[in-house]
């Protein structure tokens, strides 16, 4: 089994590849991983997202209530982009059937909204329905379009801030509630909150085997794990939470992670080399930067060949969902009723 590609490891691949010094008071452990989870969540992530292959979607059922037809008032027709998708933006919406089929929700403007009115009597809808965006708000128009249905939200899953491996703990021993971790500068407290992530890479977090996941739909991370009594690197938590918990696993302060997650191993030399690009621009090495970047460069792209196509022998087959042969009138589409 390979070595756990976790910050530890690539700080010293960024100090090896570089030669950047050991003893190099510019720079704490703590910097340069701060400079890493920089260079991750600005140039690694939207380059891998810009190929368009689906790394980091996961997806969201929301339900939503019952509404009255005939009120405007605290109808339950909107909710929020979730914080944790990148860009706080959505892959896609849909509105799922009883027996878990999902439909598409078109996207509509502002300006069509205010011009088509409410075309919904008794919540039975006729002519344009969809939804449009206010901020970070979802709006379903018209309102009652969802009323007592489940929608499924798609979104790109921003993984969680990169931190030392003393900033978290592996799982040793799991006893009932009882987890027992390895060593760490983590202070454990009553109320505290943690993350599961697995061990293996991509390093996704541990999720919820308890569920009868919904067709098509992914499965609930374990996060905001809440710390009951603490004995030095002991605790107690949910002991059903616990059961799902195996040794190797790691805990972080919720919101952070020992590994880059979510990202193919192929890219983490382009993670190291950006980092130090960055290192190497602060200690003002301009020739040592620009040979740096230069490889950079070479990396992404070779990269890129080998994150897409992602199926290699299967492409994508492209289908316009408002083409005039795709419209309500035509055969083998459906329509929200």
């Amino acid at each position: 089994m390979a070595a756990p590609i976790d910050t530890a490891t690539l700080i010293a691949r960024v100090k090896r590849f570089e030669s950047i010094p050991s003893s190099e008071t510019t720079f704490t452990d703590s910097d340069i991983v701060d400079l890493m989870d920089q260079e991750l969540k600005s140039l690694i992530i939207p380059m891998i997202q810009d190929l368009r292959e689906e790394h980091f979607v996961i997806t969201k059922d929301i339900q939503f209530p019952v509404v009255n037809a005939a009120s405007f008032v605290n109808a339950g027709n909107s909710f929020q982009i979730p914080s944790e998708a990148t860009g706080l933006r959505l892959r896609d919406i849909y509105v799922l059937d009883t027996a878990g089929n999902f439909s598409n929700i078109p996207r509509l403007s502002p300006e069509q909204v205010g011009g088509m009115g409410n075309f919904s009597w008794n919540g039975v809808v006729a002519g344009t329905y969809g939804f449009y965006l206010q901020g970070n708000t979802v709006q379903i128009f018209p309102y009652t379009i969802m009323s007592g249905r489940t929608g499924r939200i798609t979104y790109h899953i921003r993984p969680a801030d990169l931190c030392l491996t003393t900033s978290a703990a592996q799982v040793l021993t799991v006893a009932g509630s009882l987890v027992s971790v390895g060593a760490t500068s983590v202070v454990y407290t009553p109320g505290m909150q943690l993350d599961a992530i697995q061990n293996i890479q991509p390093y996704e977090y541990v999720v919820d085997t308890r569920q009868n996941v919904p067709l098509y739909a992914s499965s609930t991370p374990l996060q905001n794990i809440t710390v009951g009594a603490v004995s030095g690197n002991s605790f107690v938590i949910d002991p059903t939470i616990a059961a799902l918990l195996n040794p190797g696993d790691w805990l972080a302060p919720t919101g952070f992670s020992p590994f880059p997650q979510y990202i193919p191993i192929d890219v983490v030399p382009c993670l190291v080399q950006a980092t130090a690009v960055r290192c190497l621009e602060a200690l003002g090495d301009r020739a040592g930067q620009q040979m740096a970047t230069a490889k950079l460069g070479q990396m992404l792209k070779a990269a890129e060949l080998l994150l897409t196509p992602r199926v290699e022998g299967k492409p994508k087959k492209v289908i316009n969902p408002n083409s005039i042969a795709r419209s309500s009138r035509m055969i083998n589409t459906r329509s929200i009723v």
